[in-house]
């Protein structure tokens, strides 16, 4: 897309463990698939909202089209040590939403990722 840094128009299935977030009608943050009924995301896409302001949105390119798996939030959990106001947006804690149902059909949950990955603290 446009807003992401060298960032080019995905297909459908090139990332099947990726959501986006949506509220009011608007697609504003990413996740990615943990499990069929757990999203990781960044707590600062969820800081201001609450779970019914919420949806999860799986299994399309977009998030509006007529097939996406639509679910909405049933709690939101943020990290006990995040705060707002940290200038560098890579050092903010992460954050689950545990969805009322779970995922079902396209969306993978990333459970061993190609490239070894560490979060650090």
């Amino acid at each position: 897309t446009e807003s992401i840094f060298c960032g080019r128009k995905a297909k459908p299935g090139d990332f099947p463990h990726i959501v986006t977030l949506v509220t009011h009608d608007t697609s504003y943050c990413g996740g990615a698939v943990l499990s069929p009924s757990h999203v990781l995301t960044a707590a600062h896409c969820v800081e201001y909202w609450t779970e019914e302001d919420l949806t999860v949105v799986a299994g399309v390119v977009e998030w509006n089209a007529a097939e996406a798996q639509k679910k909405p939030v049933s709690k939101i959990h943020l990290h006990p040590d995040y705060y707002t106001g940290i200038d560098n947006p890579s050092f903010l804690k992460k954050c689950f939403l545990w969805m009322l149902k779970p995922l079902i059909g396209d969306p993978e949950a990333v459970i061993y990722p190609d490239n070894d990955i560490a979060i650090l603290k």
